[in-house]
């Protein structure tokens, strides 16, 4: 399956591989039990229905307090892929699913995100991740990849690079 996918992505259709069998993958995973793989192919799916789904059966597993880490994380996967409309979609079905109560900041950081992309504003897309760093730094604590999705966002969505990139952090890392 791996081949197959990899071969669908070097074929110019889809960027990650061909959905549906991303879908039979994670199929496959759900059988064994591991919602983590399974999680892992959705993304690529173009399912927000089973996607939230599968991540609201694995937030149920663990305490309610981090159930907007699973949202806040699987909404950031898809936008990763630039897919907003998905996001979206995810983002409403994962809260009418698994009601987190009250918002948290995290959860207003993402509803705010998935709002700001719709429409050509850097400086909002700058100022939410100023302004709700702590709600993020919490997020990085359960999963340091956060800092890299919302970068690679800011790329995608508003063609911004990194702070750090490029050849001067190369040579300020080789200065270390």
């Amino acid at each position: 399956m791996k081949m197959a996918i990899d071969y669908t992505s070097e074929c110019g259709f889809y960027q990650f591989g061909e959905p549906a069998l991303h879908r039979c993958v994670s199929f496959a995973a759900l059988k064994s039990k591991d919602l983590a793989k399974a999680c892992k192919h959705l993304v690529h799916a173009h399912n927000p229905e089973e996607f939230a789904t599968v991540v609201v059966r694995w937030a149920k597993m663990g305490p309610a307090s981090e159930y907007d880490l699973y949202l806040t994380r699987s909404v950031l996967q898809l936008l990763c892929t630039e897919n907003l409309k998905d996001a979206n979609t995810f983002y409403k079905l994962f809260l009418e699913s698994c009601p987190i109560e009250p918002q948290t900041p995290l959860v207003r950081f993402t509803g705010f995100l998935l709002k700001t992309l719709e429409r050509e504003a850097y400086p909002l897309f700058k100022m939410l991740r100023e302004k709700y760093a702590p709600a993020i730094g919490r997020a990085k604590g359960a999963n340091p990849s956060f800092d890299n999705y919302l970068d690679r966002i800011g790329l995608l969505f508003y063609g911004v690079k990194p702070a750090g990139s490029g050849m001067s952090s190369l040579l300020e890392m080789l200065m270390r």
